[in-house]
């Protein structure tokens, strides 16, 4: 994530059944680390990632996200 003191926030949110998407995590996120969300269970149908300016620092405008969704 850049610049090197920026900051993120990663909003997790998913339409279970097809309805409104709710939020079902939220990670904040500094330059230079790494955050892991691991979910079991997941009912939504649909995953959305929202990346927004962090609070504490800049607001970050290089940020990478890997998503890996596994289905029995």
């Amino acid at each position: 994530m850049g610049p090197q003191n920026g900051s993120a926030t990663v909003t997790i949110y998913g339409d279970p059944s097809g309805g409104e998407k709710q939020e079902i995590h939220r990670i904040e996120s500094v330059a230079g680390s790494w955050s892991l969300w691991d979910h079991q269970q997941n009912s939504a149908k649909h995953i959305t990632l929202k990346v927004t300016n962090g609070g504490t620092a800049p607001g970050a405008a290089d940020v990478s996200a890997i998503l890996y969704h596994f289905r029995d």
